[in-house]
């Protein structure tokens, strides 16, 4: 920060997650101008802009809002885990430019505080950002953290299924301390 400019710094905040289990919270860049968050349930059940959930039941997860004029952020809560996998992934609704160049972050908290941050990757191709899975019976969340072409979470014929690259765990906590 110089003395006597300005600086804006934009950032998106979360309350702490007291009653829910786990929170996924997207902000991106001014374009693609529409990227969307997807929560894939174990039951099937599709968490998006157009079926938003519920909080109090199936599928125990709700959407916050629906950004369309870029930035975000767009907020997916999970209040009651169900057993079996959740997929978390983006989708660029926009197309165009790639979702590569979104410049979009995902920031994950849990109801014990801790957080992870992940940044989109800025090679692949495809509209999809695979961010992670959860485990509905234990919590565990896998990072994923890959473009691809398909949606995530569908089921796959073993017979034009294609060998996905490696899952990574990231186990990091990062926090941050300002003094100005």
């Amino acid at each position: 920060i110089v003395t006597g400019q300005t600086v804006t710094h934009n950032i998106s905040l979360s309350p702490r997650v007291t009653d829910a289990k786990l929170r996924f919270v997207l902000t991106w860049g001014a374009t693609p101008r529409d990227l969307d968050s997807h929560l894939r349930t174990p039951s099937g059940y599709k968490v998006y802009y157009s079926a938003r959930g519920s909080q109090s039941n199936t599928p125990y997860a709700y959407l916050d809002v629906d950004d369309t004029d870029g930035y975000g952020p767009e907020t997916v809560t999970i209040f009651r885990f169900l057993e079996g996998t959740y997929h978390y992934f983006i989708y660029n609704y926009s197309g165009s430019p790639d979702i590569t160049t979104s410049g979009a972050v995902v920031n994950i908290y849990g109801d014990d505080g801790f957080s992870r941050t992940l940044e989109i990757p800025t090679s692949g191709t495809g509209r999809y950002w695979y961010v992670a899975t959860v485990n509905g019976t234990t919590g565990h969340v896998q990072i994923v953290n890959r473009i691809q072409a398909a949606e995530p979470g569908l089921p796959v014929s073993k017979e034009f299924a294609q060998e996905d690259s490696p899952k990574v765990e990231i186990q990091d906590t990062w926090s941050y301390t300002w003094d100005f």
